[in-house]
C-alpha cells in the first residue's frame, strides 16, 4: 500500500478510515457552500415557473435517469 503524507507530515495509508474522514470533511467543507448556493437557485427557479410540483418531480426524475445512465456508462461500460 502506498503512504502518502497528511497533515503534519505523518505518514498515513491513503486508504485508512482516519485518511478518507479527513478527505471528507475536506470536501465538505469545500462543497457545502455550493450545494447550499444550487439549492436556493433550484428553488427559486422552481418557484418562478408556477409548475405544479408532480410536473416538477418528473422533469427532475428525467434528469436523474438521465445522470444515472451517464454514471453507469461512464464507470461501469457495457463490454462489447
Amino acid at each position: 500500500m502506498e503512504k502518502k503524507h497528511i497533515k503534519r507530515d505523518i505518514e498515513v495509508d491513503e486508504n485508512s478510515p482516519e485518511a478518507l474522514k479527513s478527505l471528507a470533511a475536506k470536501y465538505e467543507d469545500i462543497l457545502e457552500p455550493q450545494i447550499k448556493v444550487l439549492y436556493m437557485r433550484m428553488v427559486n427557479f422552481i418557484a418562478a415557473s408556477q409548475l405544479p410540483l408532480v410536473h416538477v418531480n418528473a422533469v427532475l426524475d428525467l434528469i436523474k435517469n438521465d445522470l444515472m445512465k451517464h454514471l453507469r456508462e461512464g464507470y461501469f461500460p457495457e463490454k462489447k
